[in-house]
């Protein structure tokens, strides 16, 4: 049964001024003995409110009596230091550790005053403060590493003031070693300057000797040479024209024959040197000469109504300038062309010039240009054989119209039209570079792959040999459609 507490008459004040505060205990915690104050609710109920005491009994109450004073001091004493404890807060410089410390110890007094709490909760509860009152201090703790890894604003001033004067120190040792850098190239541009105006000079007198003995014999073996290569050449271009049908169901073989019927050249007024069916139903006639050409093109006039016929321009001719130096650009060539060789440039028709490609050359400051040039300049360039470009005497050379492509090596197509995926080396015709050729490293005789592919008896030369013949066959037809004169 619940009970409940009632009032005694025999108690005075302090006891129920005890009951009223909290935190007071109804038991004594020193003694073992309980209290007679409590009465059951069935005495109650019976009647029985004002109980009736004993001799024995009252001498026993006195000494609860006093007992319970005796409790009451020593709990205001414990009170009274444990608010004198808890009340009293922290200094300013205390830290938040110390802050924390003295709110456990405070909460841990005040569960251990109130005696109606059980001790299972006090336990959870005491748990949970030193579990809070260790995460307050983790958190100090880790405060205290950011704030020391954290560097002030001055340091970080400094630091940064400190980064950028070691930038400028290594921006000024790097614009240093550059001056030096460019104070030793100037002055090996100038030891090479020096160098090129002596060669230069040794150039000069010897061409000059060699002009001197030139003048004495009348005509030299060069002079010999150009000339009958120019009259060779001369004899070998074709002036040809384009037959074409109107019709397109016509076919290249029905257009040869209308070409035949109307020409009728078995009269022999006309001379044709040669005819060829092209792509698109185009069929080429060639003739020696521009009067065969005229004869042929008004024979054609008359079948005129089926087919279109149209002139073949002629190129003009190519030459080459032998190690020329690359800070001449293409422009400067030019003009120093016909500002510096006027022997060459007096009284011409056509001044027609340009450069077509560069090669390189032996020297890694020089390359060969290939010039197109009208007629009667490349016939002048190759009578002289020497021509003046700024500083330099070049070398002048007839350059031969024939492609033929690196990787293939085959004729009529360059390498950036060339199908082939492989490339063959020039020197045995195997699938490889000239460079990793175990042949061309050991020292054995070449093997032109052209040659052995059309099975001439002779093919010990390499692809890129100007004496293999299936060269010469293909340099005669791409010369065919030059201009010389």
């Amino acid at each position: 049964m619940f009970g409940f507490r009632t009032p005694d008459k025999k108690t005075d004040n302090t006891e129920t001024s005890r009951m009223e505060k909290p935190g007071t205990s109804r038991f004594d915690p020193l003694s073992n003995k309980t209290s007679h104050v409590r009465k059951s609710i069935g005495e109650w109920e019976n009647g029985k409110g004002k109980a009736t005491q004993s001799p024995t009994e009252s001498t026993e109450v006195e000494r609860t009596r006093k007992k319970e004073t005796a409790t009451k001091e020593k709990n205001e004493n414990v009170r009274r230091m444990s608010s004198e404890i808890v009340v009293i807060s922290p200094p300013k410089k205390q830290s938040k550790i110390a802050e924390a410390k003295a709110c456990v110890t405070k909460a841990k007094i005040n569960l251990n005053m109130s005696r109606n709490i059980k001790t299972e909760i006090k336990t959870g509860v005491a748990e949970a403060i030193d579990r809070l009152y260790g995460i307050v201090k983790e958190m100090a703790k880790e405060m205290e590493k950011g704030e020391e890894k954290k560097p002030n604003e001055k340091e970080r001033k400094r630091e940064n003031l400190e980064k950028q004067k070691e930038k400028e120190k290594e921006q000024e040792q790097d614009l240093e070693k550059e001056k030096e850098k460019e104070s030793v190239l100037i002055k090996k541009m100038e030891e090479h300057a020096k160098l090129i105006e002596e060669s230069n000079a040794k150039i000069r007198e010897l061409n000059d000797n060699l002009e001197k003995y030139q003048e004495k014999e009348k005509q030299t073996y060069a002079n010999v040479v150009t000339q009958n290569k120019g009259k060779s050449m001369e004899k070998n271009v074709m002036h040809s024209v384009v037959v074409t049908a109107k019709d397109e169901n016509e076919t290249g073989e029905e257009v040869l024959n209308r070409i035949r019927k109307a020409v009728n050249a078995k009269d022999g007024e006309i001379a044709v040197e040669r005819i060829r069916k092209a792509k698109d139903r185009k069929v080429i006639v060639g003739c020696r000469t521009e009067q065969d050409r005229k004869q042929l093109k008004e024979r054609l006039e008359t079948v005129k109504d089926h087919l279109e016929v149209q002139e073949i321009k002629n190129k003009n001719p190519l030459v080459i300038l032998r190690d020329v130096f690359k800070y001449n650009s293409d422009d400067d060539v030019l003009a120093a062309l016909r500002n510096q060789n006027k022997n060459i440039f007096k009284n011409l028709e056509e001044e027609k010039m340009e450069i077509i490609y560069k090669r390189r050359a032996r020297n890694p400051h020089a390359n060969h240009i290939v010039m197109r040039v009208a007629p009667q300049i490349w016939q002048r360039m190759v009578d002289a054989e020497r021509v003046q470009v700024d500083l330099q005497r070049i070398r002048v050379e007839d350059q031969s119209p024939v492609i033929q492509c690196s990787t293939c090596l085959g004729y009529g197509h360059p390498k950036r039209l060339c199908k082939e995926q492989v490339e063959k080396c020039s020197h045995c015709g195997g699938p490889h570079k000239k460079v990793d050729c175990t042949d061309w490293l050991a020292g054995t005789d070449p093997t032109c792959c052209n040659c052995k592919h059309e099975k001439l008896d002779r093919a010990d030369h390499n692809t890129f040999s100007h004496e293999c013949p299936i060269r010469k066959r293909w340099d005669a037809l791409a010369r065919s459609a030059i201009s010389y004169c």
